[in-house]
């Protein structure tokens, strides 16, 4: 069982079982067991890739996971998804992947690693490529360029700038 925090502080329990699939298919009709179906010639029609990129199916799914624990707690589905976001949806969504993964047998629970480590060095590729670009001089000098500041121009002081 891998737990997160939600905005608020509130601690969820994530657990992958038989009971927690059941849930998940009869509230959203959506079955787990076919996440590691992958289409090469089409990712986007895998639910792996569906729920890595689309926030609110994913909290959909979330919420039925933790659902009895919801209810304990008294908190509605809204009031869930309205404490995920930026970091707490980072934990929810690597809480929720681990136990995906632990959930199926050995043969397929390596190829999911294999999957999720692929996808950890493309998005560590991606990013190297922003911080690259954003620290780019020819960036800056785009931004200068777009703004209407020569180039080597700091600026005129706001007290020589004549009134308009």
């Amino acid at each position: 069982m891998k737990t997160f925090n939600d905005t608020t502080g509130r601690q969820w329990n994530v657990s992958m079982n038989v009971s927690a699939l059941k849930r998940v298919r009869d509230l959203l009709d959506i079955d787990l067991m076919q996440l590691p179906v992958f289409d090469q010639k089409q990712p986007e029609t895998g639910l792996l890739y569906r729920l890595g990129n689309d926030p609110v199916e994913l909290v959909n799914v979330l919420f039925a996971l933790v659902k009895p624990q919801a209810d304990a707690a008294g908190v509605s589905d809204e009031a869930f998804g309205e404490a995920l976001g930026g970091d707490a949806l980072g934990e929810a969504t690597e809480a929720f992947m681990a136990e995906v993964v632990g959930f199926f047998p050995r043969g397929v629970r390596d190829a999911l690693l294999t999957v999720m480590e692929k996808a950890k060095t493309v998005e560590g590729m991606m990013l190297d490529q922003l911080a690259t670009a954003i620290n780019d001089p020819a960036l800056d000098e785009a931004i200068k360029e777009a703004a209407g500041i020569a180039s080597g121009d700091a600026g005129a002081s706001s007290g020589s700038t004549p009134a308009r």
